[in-house]
């Protein structure tokens, strides 16, 4: 017996368990294929975790991939953001579901904006309303958290504007994305004052530390001081339905009305005529011209916080959400989305053993596909020279091809080797044919 192999069978020995029958495992395997998730406290030398989710079902969670080659059913958990082409269990075996948790922005990995790959997951965990565990309500603590905060009265915000603060802030580090948010906002400040805070744009600075990584941004003293302005730019990075951030949540909370760029369905997941939508207006000079006149109309502006005076304000289908989902990232009588998604992969996986091993169509309904537009101008014109924008669109397009082939290659049952051959092919063709 090989050393690695002895190793094995001895770790699993200290759990009554041997490798040679670990087929015949009462508690069904997951894999977190990637290392940089894996929602357990590990112990040295220990490579199989037990995973308790109520009800008795129960399985073991694990990072090694070499289990993968001993079992007949098994779960695999790829984190979206690490997802990679030339790093995957292929061939896809049938028995194995292969499970998507991916949370963060869809800029991370466009290959996952493309249906083809969406197509290879069993189950998936995103933030696209419809998925099987969906996430897309991450960053509201709670119903209470967007409407018992009392917004600043009309007259203080103009005190502090008499102070000197512009009747809009913007708050961004992260520069040039796929949304084109900043070439946005730098046309807006033509027609409007706004104060821009971190690395984007900035022409203004703090008087505290308020900017020193993205706890600070939930920090008390942060939140109060957006509360003095009566806009928050709330411009999502990049641009699918049901994405919505931190960044809207954040001014309806502190009731700085959000002047808003990203989910085309924001009015879903968002309190009614709370949110200024960019879309709604044909140029930034127009959207200028309306929050200069919301900025003098103490009725028109107050107007977009009636929401805080009423619990039926927000929409069914957000209500509903929060109330459903089985996790929370700040209640610590639920698991978290992240432990939550294991123990839904783990129950899924006892349907499997309990139905004799079927396994489930790998295609989803279209409902869970995502809906992102490939990145594009946020304003009229054309994107020049080394724009970074260019850069993403390109990106954009290559994850096409690259999905098209990948769901090629796992079709006809290649190993991850062959998957960069054929994008090189690919890419030869589509030049010749230019």
């Amino acid at each position: 017996m090989r050393r690695g192999s002895l190793c094995i069978c001895l770790i699993l020995r200290y759990l009554a368990i041997c490798s040679s029958d670990i087929s015949k495992l009462k508690k069904p395997l997951i894999v977190w294929w990637y290392h940089s998730i894996f929602p357990h406290i590990e112990e040295k030398d220990k490579e199989l975790y037990d995973v308790s989710c109520g009800r008795g079902i129960e399985c073991y969670a694990s990072k090694s991939r070499s289990l993968l080659k001993q079992v007949d059913v098994a779960s695999i958990i790829f984190y979206g953001s690490d997802f990679e082409p030339d790093d995957l269990p292929l061939p896809k075996k049938k028995q194995h579901l292969w499970a998507l948790l991916h949370e963060e922005s869809p800029k991370n990995s466009f290959l996952l904006c493309q249906t083809k790959i969406l197509e290879l997951f069993n189950l998936s965990a995103t933030f696209k309303s419809t998925s099987d565990y969906p996430l897309t309500t991450q960053y509201i603590p709670s119903i209470g958290h967007l409407l018992n905060r009392k917004p600043l009265s009309f007259k203080e915000k103009n005190r502090h504007r008499n102070a000197g603060l512009a009747p809009v802030i913007y708050v961004q580090s992260n520069c040039d994305t796929p949304s084109d948010r900043d070439r946005y906002v730098s046309e807006l400040m033509k027609y409007v004052k706004i104060d821009s805070y971190g690395d984007c744009l900035r022409n203004k600075d703090l008087d505290f530390d308020g900017l020193d990584g993205m706890k600070n941004l939930r920090s008390d003293e942060f939140l109060h001081f957006v509360s003095k302005y009566k806009f928050h730019i709330a411009f999502e990075n990049a641009v699918c339905d049901d994405y919505v951030t931190e960044k809207l949540y954040r001014a309806l909370h502190v009731g700085s009305v959000p002047i808003y760029m990203g989910a085309s369905n924001v009015d879903e997941w968002s309190p009614k005529r709370s949110v200024i939508k960019v879309t709604d207006f044909p140029s930034p000079e127009a959207l200028g011209k309306f929050i200069v006149e919301l900025d003098e109309d103490e009725t028109k502006y107050s107007a977009y916080l009636e929401y805080k005076k009423d619990n039926r304000s927000l929409p069914d289908k957000m209500r509903e959400a929060i109330a459903q989902r089985k996790w929370s990232t700040q209640d610590f009588s639920l698991p978290h989305f992240v432990n939550g998604f294991e123990c839904f992969a783990c129950e899924k996986m006892h349907g499997l053993i309990d139905t004799d091993g079927d396994h489930p169509t790998s295609t989803p309904s279209p409902e869970n596909r995502f809906t992102c537009p490939p990145p594009r101008p946020s304003i009229d014109g054309s994107v020049l020279g080394d724009d970074k924008l260019k850069a993403w669109i390109a990106e954009f397009e290559q994850s096409e091809l690259l999905g098209s082939v990948l769901a090629t290659v796992i079709e006809n049952g290649d190993s991850s080797a062959a998957v960069w051959d054929l994008l090189a092919k690919a890419m030869m063709n589509a030049r010749d044919e230019l």
